[in-house]
Order: C-alpha cells, then sequence, then structure tokens
C-alpha cells in the first residue's frame, strides 16, 4: 500500500514539476519583451557610456580607442583616399564618423569623397550648426544605432526585403489559397457544429481540408517562415528599428527644426514612426512559431496547451500565411515611409558625425565658397586635422591663382607634406559641409587630386617612376576634363615630386608638368627637395615659393655637449636655405657619410 502511495506521491510530483516548468516558460514567453526592455535600457545605458569615452579618444587622437568604421572608398577616388588618409585607421573618416548603420556609413563614404555643390554645403552647414548643441540627443541617436549595427546583414537583408517585391510572385498566389482554404475550413467548422443528420459527412470534409493545409505548410511554411527571420530574426529586431527612428526623430528638433535640411528629414522620419510600430505588432503575432522549439526541452501541460492553439490556427485556420499577408500588405503601405525614413537616418547619422566635430573643436570654423569668381584658396591659421589640438601648428595659406604653383620647400621631417595633406583633408571636410581646422577658409568649388604615397609595383612590373608618372598622367587627365568644364578648378597635391630618377630629368620633368598645369585651369601646391626648381625659365614667373626649417639646439649635459634637431613647422616665404641630411646620417650611426657631406 505504502508503495502505491509512494508511486503515486511521485507521479504527482513529477506531474506538478513539469506543469511549474511550462508555466515558467509560457510566463517567461509572455513576458520576454518587458525582460528584454529592462536588459536593454541597462545596455543602452553602456552604450552611452563607450560613446563618451570614444568621444574624449578622438579629441586626444588616441586612434586604438575609437572603432574604425566600416567604410570602403569607390575603386575611382582610392588614390586620393589613400594620399590623404580619408579611411581605415587613423584617418579622417574614424575622427568624424559617428554613424553605425549601413545607411549612415554610406553617407558619411559618400560625402567624404564626392563635393557637394554650394548650396547643398550652405544646407549642410546651417543643419550642423543647431544640431552641435544638442549633445544627448546626438549621443542617443548613436547608441540607438550601434544596435542596429549588431544586427550585422540582418539589417541589410530588412532593408532589402522592404524594396524588394521578388517574394510576391510566389506569395500572392499562397495567400489567395490560403484564403479560400481559410474559408473552407471555417464552412466546414459551422457544418459540422450545426448539422445533425450530415455530421459525418462534414466531419469528413473538415478532415479533408485540414489534410490540405497540413499538405500546403509543408511545402510552403519555410518560405513564410523566411519572411518572419528577415523582417524580424531576432525577438527585438523590429523594436530597434522602431528605437531608432524614434532617436532620430528627437534628434533635431522636439517641434519643428529650424534648419530647411533638418525639417525635411524629420519629416521624412516622423512619417514612418506609425509603420514601424505596426510592424512591431506584425511581427509579435510571427513569433508564435516559436513555440515548436520550446517543447523540445520543455514538455508541459500549459505550454503543450498554448502550442496546440497554434497547431489548431496555423493547420485549420493558416494563421502564419495571414500573418505573412499582413507583413506584405504593410510593406506596400509603409514600405516606401520607412525605407525613406532609414535613409534618412543615414543623413541625420552624417549631419550629426559633423556636429560632433564641431562641437568638440570649438576653435574650427566653416568653410566659406567663394561667389566672386576669384579660383584662389586662402586660409588662415590652417592646421592638419588628423593631429592632436596640442601638436598642431597652423599655417596661412594661399593656393592660386590659376597660372601660379605654391611650391614648397624644406629639409625632411620638416612638414612639407604635411601642409599638403592639410590643404587636402581640409578641403575634403569643406566641401562636405563639415567644419575645418582652420580660423577662416575660403575656397571655389575644386575638384582635389593627389600624387603622394606612390610605391613600385614589382607584381605589375612597374617601377617608382612609372608609377609616379601615372599618378601624374590622371592628375593632368583630371586638369583637362575640367578645363572644358569650369564650374569647379582642380586642386592639385604633388608629394615629392619625381623622385625615382636622376636630378637632371627629375627637374626638366617637373617643370614640364607644371608648366602645362599652370596653363590650365588648376592650381596646385607642389613639395619638393630641388632647390632649383623655382629658378626653371619655363615655371619661374608664376612659382610661389615657401619653405620649412629645423633648427639645431645644443644642451649641456653631465656627458658634455648634445646638439639636436627641432622643428617649428612653420612656413616661410622663400626657398629652404638649410638642409639636415648631414645631421640624420649621423644620428643614425653614419657619421663617415656625413662628414663626407659637409
Amino acid at each position: 500500500m505504502g508503495a502505491v502511495l509512494a508511486h503515486i506521491g511521485l507521479g504527482v510530483a513529477l506531474g506538478l514539476c513539469a506543469f511549474a516548468a511550462g508555466l515558467g516558460v509560457l510566463v517567461a514567453f509572455l513576458a520576454t519583451p518587458l525582460l528584454l526592455k529592462t536588459q536593454h535600457d541597462v545596455e543602452f545605458a553602456e552604450r552611452l557610456a563607450e560613446i563618451n569615452s570614444q568621444s574624449i579618444a578622438r579629441v586626444d587622437r588616441q586612434w586604438r580607442q575609437v572603432p574604425v568604421p566600416n567604410t570602403v572608398p569607390p575603386d575611382d577616388r582610392r588614390a586620393l583616399c589613400d594620399d590623404l588618409d580619408l579611411f581605415g585607421e587613423a584617418s579622417l573618416c574614424q575622427l568624424v564618423c559617428r554613424a553605425r548603420t549601413p545607411w549612415g556609413l554610406a553617407r558619411v563614404a559618400s560625402w567624404l569623397t564626392e563635393p557637394a555643390d554650394a548650396e547643398t554645403i550652405a544646407e549642410r552647414q546651417t543643419a550642423i550648426r543647431e544640431l552641435a548643441p544638442r549633445l544627448d540627443e546626438r549621443q542617443r541617436l548613436e547608441a540607438a544605432a550601434s544596435f542596429i549595427e549588431r544586427l550585422g546583414d540582418r539589417s541589410a537583408r530588412f532593408a532589402a526585403w522592404i524594396k524588394d517585391r521578388g517574394d510576391e510572385r510566389w506569395l500572392a498566389p499562397s495567400l489567395w489559397a490560403a484564403r479560400v482554404l481559410t474559408a473552407l475550413a471555417v464552412a466546414s467548422i459551422i457544418w459540422f457544429a450545426f448539422s445533425t443528420g450530415t455530421r459525418m459527412a462534414a466531419g469528413f470534409t473538415l478532415a479533408g481540408v485540414v489534410l490540405v493545409n497540413v499538405l500546403f505548410s509543408i511545402v510552403l511554411l519555410g518560405r513564410v517562415h523566411n519572411v518572419f527571420a528577415i523582417v524580424s530574426e531576432g525577438s527585438d529586431d523590429v523594436a530597434r528599428y522602431r528605437e531608432l527612428v524614434d532617436r532620430a526623430a528627437e534628434l533635431p528638433h522636439d517641434a519643428v527644426p529650424t534648419a530647411p535640411l533638418l525639417a525635411a528629414l524629420h519629416a521624412e522620419v516622423t512619417r514612418a514612426r506609425q509603420g514601424i510600430r505596426w510592424l512591431g505588432r506584425l511581427t509579435w503575432l510571427s513569433r508564435f512559431q516559436n513555440l515548436r522549439f520550446a517543447l523540445v526541452f520543455v514538455a508541459s501541460l500549459p505550454l503543450f496547451f498554448l502550442f496546440m492553439i497554434y497547431v489548431f490556427l496555423q493547420f485549420v485556420l493558416l494563421w502564419d500565411f495571414h500573418v505573412a499577408g499582413a507583413l506584405s500588405t504593410w510593406r506596400r503601405r509603409f514600405g516606401s515611409a520607412v525605407d525613406g525614413a532609414l535613409e534618412a537616418v543615414g543623413d541625420l547619422e552624417a549631419l550629426a558625425s559633423f556636429a560632433a566635430v564641431a562641437d568638440e573643436h570649438p576653435d574650427w570654423t566653416f568653410a566659406t565658397m567663394r561667389t566672386d569668381g576669384e579660383r584662389r584658396l586662402e586660409a588662415e591659421a590652417l592646421g592638419h586635422p588628423l593631429l592632436p589640438p596640442e601638436a598642431c601648428v597652423r599655417n596661412d595659406v594661399t593656393v592660386g591663382p590659376p597660372g601660379t604653383v605654391l611650391l614648397v620647400t624644406g629639409s625632411n621631417m620638416s612638414g612639407k607634406s604635411t601642409l599638403l595633406r592639410a590643404l587636402g583633408t581640409n578641403v575634403v571636410l569643406a566641401q562636405a559641409g563639415a567644419p575645418v581646422c582652420a580660423r577662416s577658409l575660403l575656397l571655389p568649388p575644386v575638384r582635389v587630386a593627389t600624387v603622394m604615397r606612390v610605391t613600385d609595383s614589382l607584381e605589375a612590373g612597374i617601377s617608382l617612376f612609372m608609377a609616379e608618372l601615372l599618378g601624374i598622367r590622371r592628375v593632368v587627365d583630371a586638369a583637362d576634363q575640367i578645363d572644358g568644364n569650369r564650374e569647379h578648378v582642380l586642386l592639385y597635391l604633388l608629394d615629392e615630386i619625381l623622385l625615382g630618377t636622376n636630378n637632371a630629368e627629375r627637374q626638366m620633368a617637373a617643370a614640364a608638368v607644371l608648366s602645362y598645369l599652370m596653363t590650365r585651369h588648376a592650381i596646385g601646391a607642389v613639395s619638393t627637395h630641388d632647390l632649383d626648381l623655382v629658378k626653371h625659365p619655363s615655371i619661374a614667373a608664376g612659382c610661389q615659393p615657401v619653405y620649412f626649417r629645423e633648427s639645431f639646439v645644443t644642451d649641456a649635459g653631465k656627458s658634455g655637449t648634445e646638439t639636436r634637431m627641432v622643428f617649428d613647422y612653420l612656413m616661410r616665404e622663400g626657398v629652404a636655405p638649410t638642409t639636415n641630411v648631414p645631421f640624420l646620417l649621423k644620428a643614425v650611426g653614419l657619421p663617415t657619410a656625413a662628414a663626407t657631406l659637409r
């Protein structure tokens, strides 16, 4: 008797445990949104703290503490991007870009590589000025966007699904079939419930319809669930899109923004908020099919009961097909608005990125695009934006008009290349609408062409000199193209021109190239170690020589005197009067060679 009672008690205990486990899973299933929200709030606060740390690292130019944006330069601008450090580690994009979504990253990359027209630049500058003081809203948008970044390829698939209509070729007829079968199932149920003499026939009819529904589901349900996965592979994917759109709508202003560009983007984003909310409800309905996975781990009465409800809804009423139909209807009604909103979010991320630069660098300014027809670039206190503020030495620089060339000479490591890159990177920022590292910058619409980091290629069989010539050919072609269309002026930046040959040939070739460019609709700056180039008859009249120099400081110590070389990185007018090659040879342990050069 005791054994029987113990057996019964054990069975009851096991049943209660199974019931409790199932009830727990059911409660967890229903409470998941609340739990996810709590977890998300904690993660959101952590993201904000991380964003603040990265902002400080950017100001200090601590590149290793700043994420490298996942951007790829366009093939036709790759040489320019490499020469000016526009992308990659310790790059202009790494400094300015706060975008995290695919749309924002694409927009920042596009703005940095494709110069905007004067009207667009002015619109962006106005919007950036309005966003600059709105630190909290900008960082909250970045935090929200970082969750989209974490979705990886899922965000790209979601964006493609909004635009694509390819699945409707099979979905539309499937939905019509599902509606017909559902109507037959409902009619059969009503017939079976209210019939008397024909109940058996009604039962067979209902069973037949259910069998057809099961076969129909087996054939097509996989495709339907693929649609569910695209829309929301994770349980909170759509919630993250909703948060992104909400944060983007809050970014310009609580009311209507004053900047026209922000007002247009605000309207675009606001228009999609209702659609995103509806999508969240639909994806919640699509989650019921996940119950079948829970049954694998917990077999319990409550969960089994809920799962049986789903089985009834699916195999009798074809629930998932109707949810898929609702998603298709949503896409037709809201797809264009949400697609436009995501593109607008990309614009807002780019504007917020440049606004962060303006906020973090109050000594930077916005460039002024010339409308007086003067083809001259004039900068006051121009510095290289990638240098730490405390190490950035600024210079007043003028380049142009056409028919002239700024010829930069000076000793090694004195700042020639840095000046050329400072010109190029600031022009890139200016024509993106972003603030520039200068007290003032006045420039005409320009196209930038560079020849700086040239290397030979053993694989391609190209020598250093040939690689330089190919780069210069690219610059000349750009000058010829712009000369026929004078809406822009070419700004060419040539660093250490034609190093790959002897002095006589280098001077001859360099003078020929520069004299040709001086006849085109182009302005430019060229660095060289050839101090006699400025005197060449073909370019002497248009040369504007400037130079950088070193100085030597002697320190007295316990072991005697020690001479060290220092640079002030200040640009001076004229041709460099000094050289530091003997000192450098001695510094690297070649005193004999240094003595020979004295």
